[in-house]
């Protein structure tokens, strides 16, 4: 395995194959692999000026855009490990992961460094690279303007040292379900093999224009999207976020052949009376996707005419099964890769005859194909890579021609919206309010597919008369990132529990939905009242 086989110098290939061909499309903007090969270098030779070296931790709290695209290219040629955060995050998790993951720079926007910028100034942060004009600020942190650092780098002579497949590129913190969020370490050949095992599964080829509105902080919109392009020389139209009033639009304009569907955004689609005129003259051809239910699939693919190819992974063991959706396997996630050992076990670890349910474990067959553990949490890695076999938390049955069919987590984890929830962390949040004594949160299933769940938070109250539900949302307004706000607040006079205390969650989710859970979104309160402001407020 050489050193070819990194994202740096994979650019740098495609550069030289695709030259001024397009490789992103944003907000009006048409930047060529040839151009973006110079922006990274340009990077990544002003991020060693300023004294980022090879294994060192550089945040990202940026939007979608090109700044975003090249300060990650940037730190993949320079060797070091980037740290996407959030735009959602609260003060709180944004404090957490700068402690963790110890970063020497942070590259953002004024915007969110006013946001947080005590928990910045208190940091260990040496320095804030600024993607706009730096704030008119003073502080301990060094300020610097991300514009001006390409400049001078433009003309030194700084030299870079050699970057490895195994060498990681990327800490992508995930929700914890038993205490603080994990920084899960990815190295080049991880993302590399995640990319083509994606651009495989769809036939991607340099014809295509992937039509990429996820957050580039997730690796859904980096990894998954931006890597499998790259892969094949193709085009990528990015944009700031989802929009069904500018979906059919982008998708027409800018001849999109192919988008990335989880089942809430299928579903928005589908609801769309509008789209059948809106989508007159698209290319669409496919969809890749996770959490799509076949009959999502099927509506969307009659009405508009594409096919669908699903798949299952994880950020920890990469997307380890891929296949189209069929009716030969209904309900299939995909089939397992040859590149994957991919098992079913009880809780002993045993394996579990074909057809039968269990935990879904993996492992690869080539070098660092899979995340390289759980940054700084040596038992967490030791205790999830148990008897050599990554374990995903995740409930599974595979057939006799190796088709996986996901079950349900096994994990405490929401899914809502495209983000895993933990129900631990919002649970930590609540519990810290004078009015509640006990608290459970749970998955309650959304109107937008098998695949999302809602967010419900059963509580004990100390009174029930003076409680006021709207309180928690405004609570977990100001300390959770948006998606974790619960939607419905359920009180109860105890909490059903085990024999050693432990809650009986499924009895909760099984409970009657009459039995008086409050929606903020349905019942909300009265306008103008306190209530309703707090609930604007979240």
């Amino acid at each position: 395995m050489g050193n070819e086989r990194t994202l740096g110098a994979l650019l740098a290939r495609q550069a030289g194959c695709r030259g001024d061909a397009v490789f992103v499309h944003f907000d009006g903007r048409d930047v060529s692999y040839r151009e973006f090969d110079g922006l990274a270098t340009t990077a990544a030779v002003g991020l060693a000026d300023l004294g980022v070296k090879r294994g060192d931790r550089v945040c990202i709290a940026l939007p979608n855009g090109i700044d975003f695209l090249v300060a990650s290219f940037g730190l993949m040629r320079l060797g070091a490990i980037q740290v996407p955060l959030s735009l959602e995050y609260r003060s709180a998790q944004v404090a957490y992961v700068i402690a963790d993951a110890e970063p020497a720079v942070l590259i953002t926007d004024c915007d969110f460094y006013s946001q947080h910028i005590a928990v910045l100034e208190s940091s260990e942060l040496e320095s804030v690279l600024f993607v706009d004009p730096p704030a008119d600020v003073t502080g301990r942190v060094s300020h610097h303007h991300w514009a001006g650092l390409l400049r001078r780098a433009a003309n030194s002579a700084s030299q870079m040292e050699p970057v490895a497949p195994s060498d990681p590129l990327a800490i992508i913190y995930t929700s914890g379900t038993t205490g603080d969020p994990k920084g899960v370490l990815l190295c080049h050949e991880h993302q590399l093999t995640l990319a083509e095992n994606i651009a495989a599964g769809i036939g991607l080829s340099e014809s295509d224009c992937f039509y990429n509105f996820y957050p580039l902080h997730h690796n859904t919109g980096l990894g998954i999207i931006t890597g499998s392009v790259l892969v094949v020389g193709a085009r990528m139209l990015l944009t700031e976020r989802f929009s069904k009033s500018r979906f059919w639009s982008d998708v027409v304009v800018h001849e999109c052949t192919t988008f990335y569907g989880m089942g809430p955004i299928l579903e928005i689609l589908n609801k769309d009376a509008g789209a059948d005129a809106a989508a007159s003259g698209h290319r669409l051809r496919v969809c890749f996707g996770i959490a799509i239910g076949h009959d999502q699939a099927d509506r969307f693919g009659q009405r508009f005419g594409l096919d669908f190819v699903s798949g299952y992974g994880s950020t920890e063991v990469n997307m380890v099964a891929i296949a189209p959706m069929s009716h030969q396997h209904p309900g299939a996630a995909g089939k397992v890769l040859d590149m994957f050992d991919v098992a079913i076990v009880d809780e002993t670890d045993r394996a579990l005859p074909i057809g039968e349910t269990g935990e879904v474990v993996v492992r690869p067959r080539r070098p660092f194909t899979t995340s390289s553990g759980y940054w700084r949490r040596e038992e967490a890695t030791a205790a999830t890579w148990r008897n050599l076999w990554a374990h995903t938390g995740d409930a599974a049955r595979l057939d006799a021609d190796g088709y996986l069919y996901f079950v349900d987590r096994m994990r405490d984890v929401i899914r809502h919206r495209g983000n895993n929830v933990s129900s631990f962390e919002v649970e930590n949040v609540i519990i810290t309010m004078e009015t509640v004594s006990e608290v459970a949160v749970i998955p309650i299933a959304s109107d937008l597919g098998d695949f999302d769940q809602d967010i419900c938070a059963v509580v004990v109250v100390r009174d029930r008369f003076a409680f006021e539900p709207a309180s928690i949302i405004a609570l977990c307004g100001e300390q959770l990132p948006k998606y974790a706000v619960p939607r419905y607040i359920q009180v109860v006079d105890e909490l059903p529990k085990t024999s050693t205390g432990k809650v009986r969650k499924a009895l909760l989710r099984n409970a009657d939905r009459a039995t008086g859970r409050w929606d903020r979104v349905v019942d909300g309160a009265r306008p103008g009242s306190a209530h309703q402001r707090e609930v604007e407020r979240a």
